[in-house]
């Protein structure tokens, strides 16, 4: 937009799925289903800003919409004689990103640039991977005293992750210059202790990141090559399951890990 402002927008998008199974007797008495199934695209908005304070500082924002992929398939059972089957719910969450707020500054020179950001996740509107397979409102005769299972609030709450990176530029000839570059953020768990029946098992994780590029410019071909490697520190977390809490048996259970 000039004076040093820029925006940018722009959609997600997930594939859902959505469908119905039937099952009833036929004419001559058979008893046969009918499957219907079909992939509807659920959307989220990204919008960003950023001004150029001057030469060497910029601040900017960035805004994701939540973004589900869901997936539902109802079983309907009719006309097998004295049997009321209420309907059955092949339903849950595929997938869940929730709505962040992110802001960064970062100040560039000519070698180098060094970036700070910290996003907010608002993880405490994650309604869980799973959903009723039963529910009391949709039987064909409701009751009042109906204990179908549901499932528990998973209890998440919001995050904020801080990322640091930055990146030092080397003139190697005329035309080529190397990129190195170097990152780290911590991602800090939205999921509470495991003490019932979930398990939900999530934990704290440092993301330290490692990359390179190399820009050709004239007059060499105008080309570019970037590579980077990231590791994933899962860290140790204790889970102390209760049978009060619903838990099958009383356990600890601890988990840990890495992702490359």
């Amino acid at each position: 937009l000039g004076y040093g402002v820029r925006v940018g927008a722009g959609i997600s998008a997930l594939a859902a799925l959505r469908g119905s199974v039937i099952v009833a007797t036929d004419a001559s008495g058979r008893v046969g289903t009918r499957v219907e199934d079909s992939l509807v695209a659920s959307f989220a908005p990204v919008a960003s800003l950023s001004y150029d304070i001057d030469e060497s500082w910029r601040v900017g924002g960035t805004f994701r919409g939540e973004l589900m992929g869901r997936f539902n398939v109802v079983i309907e059972v009719r006309d097998l004689g004295g049997i009321s089957v209420p309907p059955l719910n092949i339903s849950g969450l595929a997938q869940y990103d929730p709505w962040q707020l992110t802001l960064e500054a970062s100040r560039s020179s000519r070698r180098s640039t060094l970036a700070l950001s910290a996003t907010y996740s608002h993880w405490s509107a994650y309604p869980g991977p799973i959903e009723a397979t039963v529910r009391c409102e949709d039987a064909p005769d409701p009751d009042p005293n109906c204990l179908a299972p549901v499932p528990d609030d998973p209890g998440y709450s919001p995050t904020l992750t801080p990322r640091l990176g930055g990146e030092y530029r080397i003139d190697l000839q005329t035309g080529a210059r190397l990129a190195l570059r170097g990152g780290y953020a911590f991602v800090p768990t939205p999921a509470p202790e495991q003490t019932g029946r979930t398990n939900l098992f999530d934990a704290h994780r440092s993301v330290p990141s490692l990359g390179w590029g190399l820009m050709l410019e004239r007059p060499l071909p105008r080309l570019s090559f970037d590579g980077f490697v990231q590791l994933g520190v899962i860290h140790s977390r204790r889970h102390q399951k209760s049978v009060s809490e619903g838990a099958a048996r009383d356990a600890e259970i601890e988990t840990r890990g890495t992702t490359v």
